[in-house]
């Protein structure tokens, strides 16, 4: 397994630490597999509703279907010792499966090594301070960074996942409430789900109409994107009531952003 050369604040405090493959190569992989389909003519709109730019592209549709929920295995876990995930990390044709930072500067990683006959799993953490641990995973977590940490996400099962490693299950999500400024919006293959900072909880995430994207605000602004009828994409902003903010072709859409600027782009 060849080193890496350049990894943005990383790989010059773990290449001691741990092997990584080629991070060009791993990112150009990614960006193919979340792109794939989207080929062929792309016309493009710039918004401005309310304060917030929308940039919107149309391109080939994409398949919606989604598979239910597998039972759930992980279970809120410590840092291990370092053998058990470095054999990940050094294992066959080992990976990052996901990548993510938070705001105190530490940066998470999720490896999997494609090993017989199941693949496997680790998280690693490097923190600001440079110091590296990591837990062994049964299966994989999807990642969303908040203050202090992430929110770990496998199926409908959640918890918090600071920067020194500790997990704490968030228990049941509560009851469908109103976003508010510093709300974090949690996206999963299987649902969504709003969690709060200031008492680390979350609740469920629902909407007056079908959605297929939403992006959360720093203010607690939502912005959605849904396929309304066979050929035609809504994107709306509010969680009652939406206001419907533009219409465009597609059968499918994505709503990214960074601060109060907001990105749908229609498939």
């Amino acid at each position: 397994m060849s080193d890496l050369d350049q990894l943005p604040d990383l790989a010059g405090e773990v290449r001691e630490r741990v092997v990584i493959p080629p991070y060009d190569e791993v990112s150009r992989r990614v960006r193919t597999r979340r792109l794939r389909g989207a080929a062929g003519s792309i016309a493009a709109a710039v918004l401005v509703v309310g304060g917030v730019a929308l940039w919107q592209n149309v391109a080939t549709p994409a398949d919606t279907s989604l598979p239910q929920p597998a039972d759930n295995t992980q279970g809120p876990i410590a840092p291990t010792d370092e053998s058990q995930w470095r054999a990940v990390v050094d294992g066959t044709d080992a990976h990052p499966f996901e990548v993510s930072g938070t705001d105190d500067g530490a940066v998470a990683i999720v490896w999997r090594a494609l090993e017989h006959p199941e693949p496997t799993y680790a998280l690693v953490i490097r923190e600001a301070d440079g110091s590296v641990h990591g837990s062994r995973l049964d299966v994989p977590v999807t990642l969303t960074p908040v203050p202090g940490g992430w929110v770990g996400l496998e199926t409908t099962r959640g918890w918090l996942i600071a920067s020194d490693g500790s997990w704490t299950d968030l228990g049941a999500a509560l009851e469908p409430r109103a976003p508010e400024a510093g709300d974090v919006a949690v996206a999963g293959q299987f649902g969504r789900w709003l969690y709060r900072p200031d008492d680390r909880s979350w609740s469920t995430l629902s909407f007056d109409v079908p959605v297929d994207a939403a992006y959360l605000t720093p203010e607690g602004a939502t912005v959605t994107c849904a396929r309304v009828g066979d050929d035609r994409i809504h994107v709306r902003r509010g969680v009652s009531r939406l206001q419907l903010m533009a219409v465009a072709n597609g059968d499918d859409c994505l709503v990214t952003g960074s601060g109060d600027t907001v990105s749908s782009t229609d498939r």
